[in-house]
């Protein structure tokens, strides 16, 4: 399959974009809907909508959607990998893909041994999803692990929260914890 149809590589095409519209999406959606502020700020997920639901409401937020953008990503970027395998592998993508599951399946047999093998696609989608994660992270867009952090400060802190002190022209931010009362520790 050295000369590639016009379809083939067609197909290459649409999967290549497919992957690239969701992660551009969601830096599209960071920017038209996230309001200039001055300084840095910590703040949990936006809420984008509620879904009203019979026991409790189901709030969408930012971090849920860039997660369903990942795996949408990610599912193309699969698809793109594995369009047009052979046995015999003749293309820096088969070997590509290839080398992912061979590290893959050798990271899952040293670390849980070998009859933990089958849990080696699972570990590759964790891996992939975190360096996913990652990546939006430095285009500024809310990562999926946001909705986490400030429930989580909640139950270990209390009532209290988090603020951000900039400390002058050193652009250095430290973190002072504040309780409801004003006093800070």
């Amino acid at each position: 399959m050295n000369k590639k149809s016009m379809s083939f590589k067609l197909i290459d095409a649409v999967l290549i974009l497919m992957m690239i519209v969701p992660l551009a999406c969601a830096m599209a959606i960071q920017v038209m809907t996230k309001p200039a502020a001055d300084g840095v700020a910590i703040e949990g997920a936006r809420i984008f909508f509620t879904i009203p639901m019979p026991i409790q409401d189901l709030p969408i937020t930012e971090s849920q959607v860039n997660t369903w953008l990942i795996m949408i990503s990610l599912f193309f970027l699969c698809l793109y990998l594995t369009h047009g395998l052979t046995e015999k592998c003749e293309s820096r993508r088969q070997a590509f893909a290839e080398w992912i599951v061979e590290k893959t399946d050798e990271l899952v047999k040293e670390n849980m041994g070998e009859y933990f093998k089958s849990f080696s696609p699972f570990v590759c989608g964790i891996l992939a999803r975190s360096r996913a994660d990652a990546l939006q992270h430095h285009q500024r867009v809310c990562n999926s692990c946001f909705d986490v952090v400030p429930s989580l400060r909640q139950r270990a802190f209390g009532n209290g929260y988090f603020r951000s002190c900039g400390n002058g022209t050193s652009g250095r931010v430290t973190y002072a914890f504040e309780l409801d009362s004003g006093q800070a520790r």
